[in-house]
């Protein structure tokens, strides 16, 4: 005998009516013909669809485990044992447009976020006038779920990163807006006269970051501010720089020669460093070092100050003074690939990479040398250039930064 099953008569879940029972009783005796020991063969499918219930539910808690959340927090770990300064921006804009903002669907398993659901969330932000975030967010979506895509074939990704169960990634399919709008403002020589002057009436690690980031060509912000104490050699009169961007896996080394002005800057940093007992070149309490924030928002004050006293035809941002001072460069005669070399950018090819191996020493002073004579001249209201050509020149009078 064989049990079918319990009776009732409107045969509700896990009820069998009469007419059920025959159909089934009917199945059975069918199966009963090519099956002698039925009962076994009947316990022996019930063990597996036990089995697989059991596997299915261990599936759904492994899924829970490798929720999005989970994922981002991946992804910002693996930057932060990259070096990689985009960590912290990545963990803040995760943190506020998703985990705080969808925290639910932050605990869905990252295998079931699809493209409709990216889409939805980088609308609201662009809706907010929120582009520029909204594009960050995208971009760091699709790294996050790349990285755990190519993690089972690619050594270099780290383990954690392996059974999100993924297949695709839902981020591509989404439209990029960066929401990144390209700036041409460019001040002219005396508007940088005027730029100088200000800097030059504050004190402060400020000052020297801001006149620093201007005798040194324009460096990244967020570079110079990240150099240390053992980044000095006084003796060589030269300071490294170190490049994160990009894919590279550890930070190129951007060397620069130090001017006499610029040796002078850096050594009163080196004193107050001493005196803080700090690693950090550019810092006001010794612990951390300035943010690049921290130089936008002076920027945006001798900005808006200028701007007041009509010294400026418009507003600038600090990454307007970059700008001003390579298209100053390039008129002083400082050729593309010297450029290139003296501000880090444009150095990923593969003739970058594998084949040219020049240091660029020489050069990279020649041009600094013949921009701080060129500052020197704006400083003192000389605001067309003299006849100077970027060659190897011999160090004389510099403005008394």
């Amino acid at each position: 005998m064989v049990r079918i099953g319990p009776y009732d008569p409107e045969g509700k879940p896990g009820y069998f009516t009469l007419k059920k029972a025959a159909e089934e009783a009917r199945r059975l005796g069918e199966r009963l013909r090519s099956t002698p020991d039925l009962r076994e063969a009947l316990r022996l499918e019930k063990h597996a669809e036990m089995q697989r219930r059991r596997e299915a539910l261990a599936a759904v808690e492994a899924a829970r485990e490798k929720s999005l959340q989970s994922l981002l927090e991946v992804y910002v770990n693996h930057l932060r044992k990259q070096g990689k300064n985009a960590a912290g921006d990545a963990a803040g804009v995760f943190r506020r447009h998703i985990i705080q903002a969808y925290p639910q669907l932050a605990q869905q398993p990252a295998a079931s976020i699809d493209a409709d659901t990216i889409a939805q969330i980088l609308r609201r932000l662009m809706e907010r006038g929120k582009s520029r975030t909204a594009g960050k967010l995208r971009s760091y979506l699709a790294s996050a779920y790349n990285l755990a895509l190519r993690a089972s074939t690619d050594p270099a990704a780290p383990a954690d990163a392996m059974g999100f169960r993924l297949t695709a990634n839902p981020v591509a399919a989404t439209k990029a807006h960066t929401g990144v709008r390209a700036r041409d403002r460019v001040l002219d020589a005396e508007e940088l006269k005027h730029v100088l002057d200000a800097i030059e009436a504050r004190r402060g690690p400020v000052h020297d970051a801001l006149i620093l980031l201007l005798l040194l060509g324009g460096q990244r912000p967020a570079q110079l501010l990240r150099a240390r104490v053992a980044d000095v050699d006084l003796t060589a009169a030269t300071l490294i720089l170190r490049d994160p961007k990009g894919k590279r896996p550890a930070p190129r080394i951007h060397e620069l020669p130090l001017s006499d002005s610029a040796a002078t800057i850096v050594r009163r940093r080196l004193l107050a460093a001493q005196a803080l007992q700090s690693e950090w070149l550019f810092t006001s309490d010794g612990r951390v070092a300035l943010r690049p924030e921290t130089l936008s928002a002076a920027t945006k004050s001798i900005s808006d100050a200028l701007l007041a006293e009509r010294k400026v035809r418009s507003a600038f941002q600090l990454r307007d003074l970059r700008r001003t001072c390579e298209t100053m460069l390039a008129a002083l005669g400082i050729s593309r690939e010297v450029r290139a070399q003296l501000l880090s950018h444009g150095l990923s090819g593969v003739q970058q990479q594998h084949y040219d191996r020049h240091d660029y020493r020489r050069e990279k002073h020649a041009a600094l040398m013949a921009w701080e004579r060129r500052l020197g001249e704006i400083q003192r209201g000389e605001c067309q250039p003299s006849n100077v050509t970027a060659l190897p020149a011999r160090r004389g009078q510099h403005p008394a930064w």
